[in-house]
C-alpha cells in the first residue's frame, strides 16, 4: 500500500515493457482502491502525464467528487464526474473504476464507485467533446518521458491497476 496521508504524491518514471496506454488501443480499465484521509483536500489521485502536453488519464477529487479525464489519440479529452461525493472519513475503503471502450456506440468512458455506475460519456460523436468520445479514436499512448503520479489526494492507496482491456465491476 502507498500511504500519502502526510507525504504527498509518489512519482514513478515510465518503464518500457510495462502496461502502458500505448498497449490499450482496444480500451482499458483503471482500478483504484483507496482509503481517503479524514477531510482530505481535493487533489489528483492518479495521473499518467507526459513531460509536456495532455495527461492520457487523470483521476482527481474536485469539490468532493471523483473526476476522470481520458484523452483520445487526437481531439478533446472526455471528462466524467461521479454523482456522489467520496467518503473522506479516514476509514471507508473505496473502489473507483474508470473504463474506456472505444468500440461501443454510447458510454465509451464510464466511472464506477464501489460497483455503482456514477457517470458515463454520451453517444459516440464524429468529433470528440468533453462529454462524448470520438468515433474511431483510441486512448492516447505513452512515451519514454511519461511518468505516473499517485497520491496528491491524501490517503492510503491499497491498489492501483491499469488493465489493457475493459473490465466491469
Amino acid at each position: 500500500a502507498l500511504d500519502s496521508r502526510d507525504e504527498g504524491a509518489t512519482i514513478f518514471p515510465y518503464r518500457s515493457g510495462y502496461t502502458n496506454l500505448g498497449d490499450t488501443g482496444a480500451g482499458f480499465s483503471l482500478v483504484v482502491h483507496c482509503i481517503p484521509k479524514y477531510l482530505a483536500s481535493d487533489a489528483v489521485m492518479y495521473e499518467i502525464k507526459p513531460a509536456s502536453g495532455v495527461s492520457s488519464v487523470k483521476l482527481e477529487v474536485v469539490s468532493g467528487k471523483v473526476k476522470a479525464t481520458v484523452a483520445p489519440s487526437s481531439g478533446t479529452s472526455c471528462v466524467i464526474t461521479t454523482t456522489r461525493s467520496l467518503a473522506r472519513d479516514g476509514e471507508t475503503p473505496t473502489c473507483i473504476i474508470v473504463t474506456c471502450d472505444p468500440d461501443i456506440l454510447e458510454g465509451n468512458v464510464k466511472i464506477f464507485m464501489d460497483g455503482k455506475l456514477e457517470g458515463q460519456s454520451g453517444p459516440l460523436a464524429q468529433t470528440p467533446t468533453a462529454s462524448q468520445w470520438g468515433n474511431g479514436k483510441t486512448p492516447v499512448g505513452t512515451g519514454s518521458s511519461d511518468y505516473l503520479r499517485i497520491g496528491d489526494f491524501a490517503g492510503i492507496y491499497e491498489e492501483c491497476i491499469l488493465y489493457n482491456t475493459v473490465i466491469y465491476p
